[in-house]
């Protein structure tokens, strides 16, 4: 179970844990750049080299935090992939951050009918540093 929660996580948030519902985070491409019926995929491929949004990437990578944002999935830290997309308001974003908590998580997993959240809750130590806040442990 862990190992299937995992896998989603690389891509997904588990409820209650995604930066855009905390209203602190978007996605971002450049419309300009691409046909009105092109099909987002918000993909590596996308935004990396040779991509329709290579040049954003590149602009967001220098300027987001300029304009108040930073880059919150700039790098795979062993927990959600890396998306060069996903732009998070650093004051909001860090005002939300502390007041969210692992225990609220946990408690609203146990409240869920959310598909393996014993197996969630019981390792939300880990998962909250990795998939929640994006933070690797010190040594891994």
């Amino acid at each position: 179970d862990a190992e299937k929660c995992f896998a989603i996580m690389l891509f997904s948030a588990m409820p209650g844990a995604s930066r855009h519902h905390f209203g602190t985070d978007m996605d971002v491409f450049d419309a300009d750049k691409v046909s009105d019926d092109y099909q987002l995929q918000l993909n590596q491929a996308e935004y990396g080299e040779s991509g329709p949004f290579e040049l954003l990437s590149q602009w967001l990578e220098t300027h987001a935090e300029r304009y108040g944002f930073f880059l919150p999935y700039k790098h795979f830290n062993g927990g959600v992939a890396k998306e060069p997309w996903h732009i998070s308001h650093i004051e909001r974003s860090h005002f939300y951050m502390g007041v969210h908590s692992q225990q609220l998580l946990a408690d609203a997993l146990k409240c869920s009918n959310v598909a393996g959240w014993p197996t969630l809750v019981d390792q939300l130590d880990g998962i909250y540093q990795r998939f929640v806040t994006n933070i690797t442990p010190a040594g891994n």
